[in-house]
């Protein structure tokens, strides 16, 4: 992994200098320092960099954790914030990391760094995932409904809104149980299928020729499918659920 390029917000010229030469010591690109609040927004737009280290005082009547906040959620761009203070709980929280300013250790602030790149590299592979996902699932000619490890819906496609007869956002965060009801063809009487029995499931489970009854009451022989996606590690992220017309219908 190459290393990041780095932006230093400080207030004190002298030691914004020693930081920049000490992460150049260390292989790092510091194109840019930020002396002044006003030019810190302007200045991250026009350079780009890769991880932001902020000294945590220089906000003066700011807040430097709002700032920090700003910066991610506007650019995306992690926030390292320097501090004497480590007993701040506030500056572990997701999302920020923190190490000592006085004095700084290289080899503690150049692990800072790194995690925080490679932790953000990771999300944001994460998140190009997801949307790739999100954009394959909306394009699709079969139903799918995506559920977490609760069995609350996260997303429907819109084939799956006009199979089921809902729309998405009637029943996001709410368990699929409540308005999906499947039962096996020919057994009007039978109890329905219980799909969150599947979720802790890493393998592929079918259901051909199964009757869904719509929001309307209707009745659709359909294929079902549940479709477990997990991560790295194997342990279970989501799970869909394919819902195909029947050939036999």
């Amino acid at each position: 992994m190459r290393k990041p390029g780095i932006m230093i917000i400080h207030r004190e010229y002298i030691c914004a200098k020693d930081i920049q030469n000490r992460l150049r010591n260390l292989g790092y690109s510091v194109p840019s320092i930020v002396f002044e609040i006003e030019e810190i927004f302007g200045r991250i737009a026009e350079t780009n960099p890769d991880i932001v280290l902020m000294d945590a005082d220089v906000s003066g009547s700011y807040d430097s954790l709002d700032i920090a906040q700003d910066i991610q959620e506007n650019f995306h761009v992690p926030v390292i914030l320097l501090s004497s203070d480590l007993s701040n709980g506030e500056m572990h929280k997701w999302g920020y990391y923190c190490c000592s300013l006085k004095p700084i250790k290289e080899k503690e602030l150049s692990l800072m760094i790194d995690l925080a790149y490679a932790l953000h590299t990771f999300e944001r592979r994460v998140y190009e995932q997801d949307q790739l996902l999100l954009k394959l699932m909306s394009t699709s000619q079969d139903g799918i409904i995506t559920v977490d490890e609760q069995a609350r819906v996260k997303y429907m496609n819109p084939v799956a809104e006009r199979i089921t007869g809902w729309a998405c956002e009637e029943v996001q965060e709410k368990s699929i149980a409540d308005f999906v009801t499947i039962i096996k063809q020919d057994e009007e009487h039978s109890d329905s299928l219980p799909l969150s029995v599947f979720l802790n499931k890493l393998n592929p489970v079918d259901f051909p020729d199964h009757i869904l009854i719509t929001r309307e009451g209707q009745q659709k022989l359909i294929d079902l499918r549940a479709e477990p996606i997990s991560d790295g590690d194997g342990s279970l992220r989501t799970t869909l659920f394919i819902l195909k017309n029947s050939k036999t219908h």
